[in-house]
């Protein structure tokens, strides 16, 4: 029975797959002033930080999984590894930059040119 209580209350402290986690809200007056090339040379930034950071996270859910199996704690979500904010963050990033580019009419490469 204590090590069901266990096991549960680890589960709640596991680092949260990638994909599950919702993108934080980022206010697009951030990004005032900031030109389409500006824009666009830092929506490509966004998304190389966002694979590593997801990469990152989706290491440290494995990570507390094995850990909460092997061990009953989740070893990467106790060590810092659990980056859920960072990768929330850069998903509003993404989503709000995207949100401008488009307003903007800014041409990507995907445009063909």
């Amino acid at each position: 029975m204590i090590a069901a209580v266990v096991v549960a209350a680890s589960l709640g402290g596991c680092a949260a797959s990638p994909e599950s986690i919702q993108a934080a809200t980022i206010p697009p007056a951030i990004y005032d002033g900031y030109s389409c090339n500006r824009l666009l040379n830092l929506q490509q930034r966004i998304e190389a930080s966002l694979q590593t950071a997801m990469l990152r996270q989706k290491s440290a859910s494995i990570n507390d999984a094995w850990g909460v199996f092997l061990i009953g704690l989740p070893t990467a979500s106790m060590s810092g590894g659990d980056i859920a904010p960072q990768v929330a963050s850069l998903k509003g990033q993404r989503a709000t930059v995207g949100g401008l580019i488009s307003a903007q009419g800014c041409i990507t490469s995907e445009d063909g040119v």
